[in-house]
């Protein structure tokens, strides 16, 4: 049997069904971490020898275990990083997409049911009576159907966002499987043939099933879907797509600390523009009670009510028997300017002050 190294590219491997090596001098990732399978078998056999529910002090498998971690990263086959804009463009405007059927039905009701699906389509997107195909789903280098999208302008992108997502998650049913039984009796597994029973009135049957993703005609589909829990999305993602997983992970943290940098910011300027206000009332707080003109004095009492140094309250009593009242515009069922909490707290520091 001849084995391709996966670093050059030559077929000079040697070794058994562990650890290989090349002519050219390099270990393939692969072959370097079945080695370390092999490893860590032969500690976990050691340990459960003598009766050891622990790692030795060496910490031989805590070690080799680190290894294989580092190992499965090395493996080839890149996770898809980004998508092209039209992709994106596409999937955006769709939105998520469950699994479905329609009402169990004759098959002279199915054939209907998809020509007045085509007929809608047509009537959808302006399409002329005329002959079109009908884009889908293939099974590679074949003319075996999985499903159709239909016959609308949108249809190609649709079908080549399936066979996107489907061999993008063969590619990984194919890692796992490498890992999780790559050899059978000291041989690699023998792929067989796919053999399925496809006759025409199996197409035709098949075909009458199938019809255009964006207008349906007939009969209410039928749905299932799975809800996944923000956890078991974290996990799907790892496996998919370790690399983007780990950047979203980075710029989220970033984007936490640029909120909390921000907010910080915005504390301090608050506290500025607090003392600054303070500091305002200190000085025209008595010219504003004897009505005094200054700078600004005409918004001064909205300036200081939106701080919360001072509040609008009903004209009292022994207001309208101060000599000023009257110069002050104070009258019977008015409203006043008064100190709050805050506010006599100022003024009281600047007593202190002094």
């Amino acid at each position: 049997m001849t084995t391709t190294c996966e670093l050059c590219g030559g077929t000079g491997l040697r070794g058994g069904a562990g650890e290989q090596s090349c002519s050219c001098g390099a270990i393939p990732p692969s072959s370097h971490l079945l080695g370390l399978l092999d490893q860590y078998w032969s500690i976990a056999y050691q340990q459960g020898m003598e009766g050891r529910s622990h790692d030795n002090e060496a910490g031989d498998a805590q070690r080799v275990l680190s290894e294989i971690t580092a190992a499965l990263a090395l493996l080839p086959g890149e996770a898809v990083t980004d998508l092209p804009a039209d992709i994106i463009e596409s999937l955006l405007a769709i939105g998520y997409v469950e699994w479905g059927q329609t009402h169990k039905q004759n098959d002279g009701k199915h054939l209907d049911d998809l020509e007045d699906t085509l007929r809608l389509t047509r009537q959808h997107f302006g399409i002329e009576d005329k002959e079109t195909a009908i884009h889908g789903l293939y099974l590679a280098d074949t003319s075996i159907v999985l499903a159709h999208t239909g016959m609308s302008p949108n249809s190609p992108q649709h079908a080549r966002i399936l066979a996107g997502a489907w061999n993008q998650l063969v590619d990984i049913a194919k890692g796992r499987s490498a890992l999780s039984s790559p050899v059978e009796g000291g041989r690699e597994k023998e792929e067989k043939p796919l053999d399925l029973d496809i006759t025409k009135e199996w197409f035709e049957k098949r075909a009458a099933l199938e019809g255009d993703l964006e207008i349906g005609a007939g009969s209410r589909r039928l749905t299932q879907t799975i809800h996944l829990t923000p956890e078991e999305i974290a996990v799907l993602e790892k496996l998919v797509n370790p690399t983007a997983a780990a950047l979203r992970a980075e710029i989220e943290a970033l984007r936490v600390e640029n909120d909390r940098l921000r907010d910080e910011l915005n504390q301090r300027e608050n506290a500025i523009i607090y003392r600054a206000a303070e500091d305002e009332l200190r000085e025209n707080w008595v010219s504003f009670c004897d009505a005094d003109p200054f700078p600004n004095s005409d918004t001064f009492g909205d300036r200081m009510e939106s701080h919360g140094l001072i509040e609008l309250v009903p004209v009292t009593k022994s207001a309208l028997e101060d000599a000023l009242a009257a110069e002050r515009g104070l009258e019977a069922g008015g409203m006043m300017y008064r100190l709050t909490v805050a506010g006599r707290a100022a003024l009281q520091q600047q007593e202190e002050g002094k």
